[in-house]
């Protein structure tokens, strides 16, 4: 497909719509970028606006190549924004190339739609649903799971719904999430209580419907616990006007807690003192200190 044919083609594309077959994306970089990068850029920009889980993602020298299946509408976002990946300010612009309906699907190969099921499923038992660290489930080793993309978390949510709408706690540690837009889906479910957000790349709860029944909420691990705690309590509190429990305290009268928890401290120095206390009792520990 060329460029300068898009317009006259872009009338005809749908035509080329084939569930039953793969279509391979071609990115041509210049390896300023890692591929997860590229991929998280058109997860959260391009495909915006629809579901995409590429598969079988692969990085050569100056390319990197993924295969799309039952994923058309990521296909035509891509076509759409003329075959082009602009990555950054700076100007940086890659080329992509589409090949449609280059093989048919079979049924060993990876079904993004059946695992993301599957898992699901397995990960849901007496109303609770746990889905931390979602994407390093094996069964997606071969799919690259944009969770910051609120279209793809709906989704995901979504999947949880058609099983059950009774759920009372749903739990998205270290998930990447960053868009909360794609949290309202949860006003579908009448008796949730607790709703898990530990470690993800939060800034901000805009987006989010309040009235939700939600009464405990963890927030711990994101950048939007990086403020004065009395107003980030009172920040959560407004979007979740029903909440008792705010990252394990009470929340009184007034918006405030009895102790507050180390804002101050990322993810990462608590595993920087874990590796240093284990280090230091090894040597404590041993004949040669």
């Amino acid at each position: 497909i060329k460029t300068e044919n898009r317009t006259q083609f872009f009338k005809t594309f749908g035509q080329l719509r084939n569930d039953k077959c793969w279509t391979k994306v071609t990115v041509h970089h210049n390896d300023t970028f890692s591929m997860q990068q590229i991929l998280k850029k058109i997860a959260m920009e391009i495909c915006h606006h629809v579901l995409f889980f590429p598969c079988y993602a692969k990085r050569f020298k100056k390319r990197d190549e993924f295969y799309l299946y039952k994923n058309f509408e990521a296909a035509k976002a891509i076509f759409k924004n003329e075959l082009k990946i602009r990555m950054d300010n700076s100007g940086t612009i890659f080329s992509c190339q589409l090949h449609m309906n280059i093989a048919i699907f079979e049924e060993e190969q990876v079904d993004w739609n059946e695992n993301i099921k599957y898992i699901i499923n397995h990960r849901m038992a007496f109303n609770k649903l746990n889905l931390d660290n979602f994407m390093q489930e094996k069964l997606l080793s071969n799919i690259f799971i944009c969770m910051g993309s609120c279209v793809n978390l709906n989704f995901v949510l979504d999947q949880a719904r058609r099983l059950t709408n009774q759920l009372v706690e749903i739990s998205l540690e270290n998930c990447e999430v960053s868009n909360c837009e794609g949290l309202n889906i949860l006003m579908s479910f009448p008796r949730l209580k607790v709703l898990n957000l530990r470690n993800n790349r939060i800034e901000k709860l805009d987006g989010v419907r309040k009235g939700m029944t939600v009464k405990e909420v963890i927030m711990d691990g994101n950048p939007a616990c990086n403020c004065d705690p009395v107003d980030y309590v009172s920040y959560v509190h407004d979007f979740f006007p029903l909440m008792e429990y705010l990252d394990g305290h009470r929340v009184h009268q007034g918006n405030s807690v009895i102790t507050f928890q180390n804002f101050l401290v990322s993810k990462d120095i608590y595993t920087i003192v874990d590796e240093f206390v284990k280090n230091y009792f090894d040597i404590f520990d041993s004949f040669e200190r």
